[in-house]
């Protein structure tokens, strides 16, 4: 389950555990769609500025209203829903955000 909360991006995971980023800790996003054989899905993933990151995916509760709010949190293009949308299977991903 994804939150989008005043402060962070939370993930709660099927066993309770939660995990999240913190906005201003947000050092890029980048879109992509994965290839699932007879779908695909849309991910996104989250780098902070040393190496780790959090991905997500519309596979989770909670993805749409997160797409949905997520330019709320981050200075992301105006078309970041559409980026998203139209990302493609086995393309780069599409870098929404990056820290300068």
């Amino acid at each position: 389950m994804i939150r989008l909360l005043p402060d962070r991006l939370s993930v709660l995971t099927p066993s309770g555990a939660e995990y999240g980023i913190s906005w201003p800790d947000v050092y890029r996003v980048h879109a992509s769609r994965l290839d699932l054989i007879t779908e695909s899905a849309r991910v996104l993933c989250f780098d902070y500025d040393y190496g780790e990151f959090i991905e997500v995916d519309e596979s989770m509760g909670g993805f749409e209203e997160m797409v949905s709010h997520l330019g709320e949190h981050l200075p992301l293009p105006a078309d970041y829903k559409r980026q998203i949308d139209a990302t493609q299977c086995h393309a780069d991903p599409i870098t929404l955000y990056c820290r300068t």
